[in-house]
């Protein structure tokens, strides 16, 4: 009895068909891979740039903490007495992508030369935080630490934005008054790696030492 195998036509077709297959098999993995590297990629930047958000949100609430206030600086008995009261970690300045401020760190009352601190963003893409001595000067330098990572993000915008609200005053619209302060932060980042994944951020931050003048002159 004569036996017949697999003629030519039969293996060309069988073959054409398992390359469609492992064509298309190919083609889903990649197109997973590629997926999956986007995802860990969009999820890299948006835990970085949060964390670095967080961060300056706290920082910058705590703008003009004085710990048990000194009365020697201005003893008063109630509101508006007491004329030479000032506090020493009132300043806020926010310029542009950088910001400045002071508060009590160590609760001890006295505005000591290190409690000096502030953001900005560098002209590599990077977040900096400050903490030193004196004033930190707004392009960088010493007293300055990374806070964002350049190798995996870009930060491509920071701006601080200082909104004071009208003061309070204790009586008529002179006098003693109290000034509220707020602070708008906003940033914009793309990833390194793939510069179409962005991520974009806003907090308004109420700062929460109000600022107390017991003269006429406004805080």
């Amino acid at each position: 009895m004569r036996q017949r195998g697999v003629s030519l036509v039969e293996i060309l077709v069988s073959m054409t068909l398992g390359l469609f297959l492992l064509l298309g098999l190919t083609t889903f993995m990649a197109n997973t891979l590629v997926s999956d590297s986007r995802t860990m990629l969009m999820s890299r930047l948006d835990q970085e740039m949060r964390s670095a958000m967080i961060l300056m949100v706290r920082e910058v609430r705590r703008s003009g903490y004085w710990g048990n206030p000194s009365l020697a600086l201005g003893p008063w008995t109630g509101a508006g007495a007491g004329t030479a009261y000032a506090n020493p970690f009132a300043a806020v300045t926010a310029s542009g992508g950088c910001i400045q401020f002071r508060y009590d760190k160590n609760h001890n009352a006295i505005a000591d030369a290190t409690e000096f601190f502030g953001f900005l963003r560098t002209g590599t893409g990077v977040i900096q935080m400050y903490g030193g001595t004196g004033v930190g000067n707004c392009a960088g330098g010493a007293g300055w630490n990374d806070l964002t990572d350049g190798r995996n993000s870009n930060v491509t915008a920071l701006s601080f934005s200082l909104l004071p609200a009208t003061p309070a005053f204790v009586s008529g619209t002179s006098g003693p008054n109290m000034r509220v302060r707020y602070v708008t932060i906003q940033l914009t980042a793309q990833s390194r790696a793939d510069a179409t994944i962005t991520q974009s951020l806003k907090e308004t931050v109420k700062l929460e030492n109000d600022l107390f003048c017991p003269t006429a002159t406004l805080c």
